[in-house]
């Protein structure tokens, strides 16, 4: 998503909002406009005709629909509004770092991944996943097996048709976060635009954790290129970093850098964005109670120019 493309706000207190605003250009105009339906967590994206796709949560927060709509690029309201979970209130919307997740993908299609409701301790229902069909949404698909979530997941689409889904958590049996410093990034990957999905891929390096409950972003592009970032738990779980996770080969191979470092005991549930602005992809999260921008360089193959 290009920030220099984004004509409106939405009121949301979500960190890619604000991240748009950094990185906009100044001479963009800016409108306030509510969600329809009184939907919450607004997530938008823009297509290179100009329609912005909307995705929002609508319902009680331990068990809700999401919802995608669309609005032309000279349209002055939101239309065609469709529920994507095919299972009513099997979405959540608790803590807002488990909400929806989507990106654009070949010929705009639409995919969305989101936290299933009905947690429990002792249960934790898994990732879902859906795409556009032409008329509304493909019957969603758990995504995440024995894995037990807690945080967000996340999703990444190409306009070639690749199409990469993301989470984070622990095997069964290893406690309501499967032990933070246990937990893995993992990927499941598809070359045929979400039709199938390969099995999945344990990315992440074994032993430096990852935070149960923060949130993920992904992004991937028409050359190729996968990029997630994540917060671990490291040292006991008094280490809360941003790790960063590359594919310069379609999800084939990964490599592993940490962009910032932060001591806290403790999970900060706290979101992370992904945006390009003029060929650059530019990354935002939080740091004890700053909001710190970074962006990717090639030479160095990790998020420089932190500030």
């Amino acid at each position: 998503m290009s920030g220099r493309k984004m004509k409106f706000h939405f009121l949301t207190t979500h960190l890619l909002i604000l991240f748009i605003t950094v990185i906009s250009s100044a001479a963009d105009p800016v409108a306030l406009m509510t969600t329809p339906d009184g939907g919450i967590q607004p997530k938008a994206l823009t297509d290179p005709a100009g329609t912005t796709h909307l995705l929002y949560y609508k319902g009680e927060s331990g068990g809700g629909d999401l919802v995608h709509a669309t609005k032309a690029r000279d349209a002055t309201e939101f239309t065609a509004a469709k529920r994507v979970n095919s299972q009513r209130r099997s979405a959540v919307s608790a803590g807002t770092i488990r909400g929806g997740q989507f990106a654009l993908g070949k010929e705009n299609r639409v995919h969305v991944v989101w936290n299933g409701a009905g947690a429990t301790k002792e249960n934790h229902p898994p990732l879902y996943y859906s795409r556009s069909d032409g008329s509304g949404f493909e019957p969603q698909r758990a995504m995440s097996g024995d894995w037990t979530m807690d945080g967000g997941g996340a999703v990444a689409a190409d306009k070639t048709g690749n199409v990469y889904v993301f989470y984070h958590g622990g095997r069964k049996g290893g406690g309501h976060h499967g032990g933070e410093s246990s937990r893995r990034v993992i990927v499941r990957v598809s070359h045929d635009d979400g039709a199938t999905f390969a099995s999945e891929q344990i990315i992440s390096p074994e032993g430096l954790g990852v935070c149960g409950c923060c949130a993920m972003q992904a992004y991937a592009d028409a050359q190729g290129r996968v990029f997630a970032i994540y917060r671990t738990a490291s040292n006991g779980g008094k280490d809360r970093d941003i790790g960063c996770l590359f594919s310069a080969d379609k999800g084939a191979t990964w490599q592993h850098s940490i962009a910032d470092k932060w001591s806290i005991a403790a999970c900060p549930m706290s979101s992370m964005s992904i945006a390009t602005a003029a060929g650059r992809v530019c990354f935002s999260w939080e740091n004890n109670g700053k909001i710190l921008l970074g962006q990717w360089d090639d030479s160095a193959g990790k998020i420089a120019n932190v500030m």
